[in-house]
């Protein structure tokens, strides 16, 4: 089998050129304020005094997402998987 010959002399084919794109610049993000500490809201009152007629126990704690427990350490493991993992207490005296 023989190769085809190829001419020395044959045009080079014009280099490919990309389209130009414009320069597009990313948004600005604003790096996320810390959250205020939330000071007690009649809510968390309300569903304070709820839990102390129906569990004998004397505090109650509550996470930045406005879960309550009645186990100090259950409120700690559930506030670890939130952006703002305070857990604040509220006893039976304070809820009146």
């Amino acid at each position: 089998m023989t190769k085809p010959k190829l001419k020395k002399d044959a045009p080079k084919a014009p280099e490919a050129k990309a389209p130009e794109t414009p320069e597009v610049k990313a948004p600005e993000v604003k790096a996320p304020e810390a959250p205020e500490k939330k000071k007690e809201v009649p809510f968390r009152i309300a569903r304070a005094n709820e839990v102390f007629k129906s569990h004998h126990c004397e505090v109650v704690y509550f996470t930045s997402d406005d879960t309550c427990f009645v186990n100090q350490s259950y409120a700690h493991m559930h506030a670890a998987n939130l952006a703002d993992n305070t857990v604040s207490p509220v006893t039976k005296n304070h809820s009146k």
